[in-house]
């Protein structure tokens, strides 16, 4: 994650200084940190790195001057938990995904301060969308936006699982993988994926025209179909991956005992054409289909309080 510090311009920060890096017993998220213009810099010839001790973790950090006379501090740490001893921030960038928005980054932003940050939108592995958020000075989020996000999954371990996510995976063969909204019912993840491994039933349906195109269609179809099952209470709302060699992903419907998924390639794909999981698609397909294709964007946010923050869930408008 990137956190802007406070009275600071925001300043681009580099992927590199974003990604997962190997710490002791875990792994850590390394925080970028512009902080105050540094007037000892001459603005206009940038500084070479120099060596510092991280003051949030004690480890090797870095300091830069821009050409805008700004330090940067790198920083070690978990992202979930922000920066407390170095706030409070007028903007937090997340650049990899929570499952939820973590609680401590609203403590450290200001009121009328931003987060921005790619999130999960349904309790399913890779349903994610982007929330930008203004905290108000009770320490809740309002103006919410919905938008697209490409993101990793933010957690203190690496994932070395090939294909598979790290979030809500309930089931996996070291192939496949699938993960279910109804975890916590008497049933099995893993029958359903095994239905889907080897389906009875696949038809074509039309996503779009070339690639980005059916990227996108696919993308807006998975949130509307997890912001329209997220209305009923009890959902059923499934994604599933394969493995080699076609790397398919697919969002749907699944039981134990009956499952049907929208590929990302742009296929049905069920346990037979009777199924009744299939039928809920295509039903919520049509609706979709019928209202226009509504985009991921035009969707509606709503928030549900947690132990560690705030789940974010897409929904229909006016629901």
């Amino acid at each position: 994650m990137a956190i802007t510090g406070r009275r600071t311009p925001l300043l681009p920060v580099s992927p590199a200084a974003t990604r997962l890096t190997a710490g002791p017993g875990a792994d850590a998220f390394p925080i970028a940190i512009p902080i105050q213009p540094c007037p000892a810099v001459p603005t206009a010839v940038p500084q070479p790195l120099q060596a510092k001790t991280c003051n949030v973790c004690g480890g090797s950090g870095t300091v830069q001057a821009s050409n805008g006379g700004l330090r940067t501090c790198t920083a070690c740490g978990d992202g979930h938990d922000g920066a407390p001893d170095l706030g409070p921030f007028d903007l937090i960038v997340g650049w990899c995904s929570p499952t939820s928005i973590p609680a401590a980054w609203v403590k450290q932003v200001v009121p009328g301060g931003i987060i921005s940050t790619p999130v999960y939108v349904a309790p399913v592995a890779r349903a994610v969308g982007h929330l930008r958020a203004t905290v108000t000075g009770q320490g809740t989020l309002a103006d919410l936006q919905l938008g697209a996000a490409v993101y990793v999954d933010m957690a203190s371990v690496v994932n070395d699982t090939l294909g598979a996510p790290l979030f809500y995976v309930d089931a996996h063969n070291g192939q496949s993988h699938i993960s279910v909204a109804w975890r916590d019912r008497d049933d099995d993840p893993a029958a359903a994926l095994a239905l889907l491994d080897h389906p009875g039933h696949v038809e074509e349906y039309l996503l779009g025209g070339d690639g980005p195109a059916v990227a996108t269609a696919w993308r807006d179809a998975r949130a509307y179909l997890a912001a329209r099952d997220h209305a009923l209470g009890a959902s059923s709302l499934t994604t599933w991956g394969s493995g080699e060699p076609d790397w398919d992903a697919g969002v749907g419907f699944s039981s134990g005992r009956n499952a049907a998924m929208l590929t990302d390639s742009g296929q049905l794909r069920a346990n037979q054409s009777g199924s009744p999981a299939l039928a809920k698609l295509r039903d919520y397909l049509q609706a979709w289909e019928e209202a226009g294709r509504p985009s991921l964007e035009q969707l509606a946010v709503t928030l549900e309080p947690g132990d560690s923050g705030w789940q974010v869930r897409a929904a229909l408008p006016g629901q």
